[in-house]
């Protein structure tokens, strides 16, 4: 599984990554205090058999119609996006019924996450991904704290994997994620062709972890 960062640059040989990338680097910053800084309230919840919606209203245009979904059931229907943080159908049907899977909805859908429950306290993203349409918002950032919020106090921490790319660990560095370790030649001995992130040949696949 591969996540790609804010500041990446998809390379037209590799197909598969998600991309948020900011307008700017301080319009990032700025939709992410927005989100950890509002005032979150529900204003409105509902229960269905596939969806429960939680709707949040905030301070500022970054959160004006933010809705954030909890899919459970037809999960592969959001396929198109999945592919984005994940170029393998094959290791996306690994994870995605056993993971919690996040829509974040501004009008229309424009981020998802896929989050499974590893034991012993600890969460790990298997997939984030942006529609290419609405790229350098700052939608993955307030993705990442909405689920980080929502598990708190039931959960220690969150981790991933992604490539050694700077800009793919800078991003999730400003989100409060630390590296722990990496796998050695991971993307080389995984994939059956090469990958490339921002002009970056993956090798190694990197850990990261945030306590919640």
């Amino acid at each position: 599984m591969i996540y790609a960062a804010q500041n990446a640059t998809r390379s037209t040989t590799s197909p598969h990554p998600w991309r948020t990338k900011p307008k700017s680097a301080s319009h990032a910053r700025t939709a992410a205090r927005l989100f950890t800084k509002a005032l979150l309230h529900i204003s409105k919840a509902k229960t269905a058999a596939n969806v429960r919606i939680v709707m949040f209203a905030g301070r500022g245009v970054a959160m004006d119609n933010i809705a954030i979904r909890i899919i459970t059931e037809n999960k592969k229907n959001f396929l198109p996006l999945l592919l984005l943080g994940d170029e393998s159908e094959d290791q996306i049907d690994k994870y995605l019924e056993r993971s919690e899977l996040f829509t974040l909805y501004d009008g229309d859908l424009k981020c998802m996450c896929a989050i499974t429950d590893e034991g012993g306290g600890i969460l790990e993203i298997q997939n984030l991904a942006t529609d290419e349409r609405y790229q350098r918002q700052g939608y993955a950032s307030m993705m990442i704290e909405h689920v980080a919020k929502h598990y708190k106090n039931r959960y220690d921490k969150i981790v991933l994997g992604t490539g050694d790319v700077p800009g793919i660990l800078s991003f999730y560095e400003r989100c409060g994620f630390k590296i722990t370790h990496r796998i050695a030649d991971y993307f080389t001995q995984h994939y059956d062709h090469p990958i490339i992130e921002d002009g970056i040949l993956l090798r190694d696949k990197v850990y990261l972890e945030r306590l919640i």
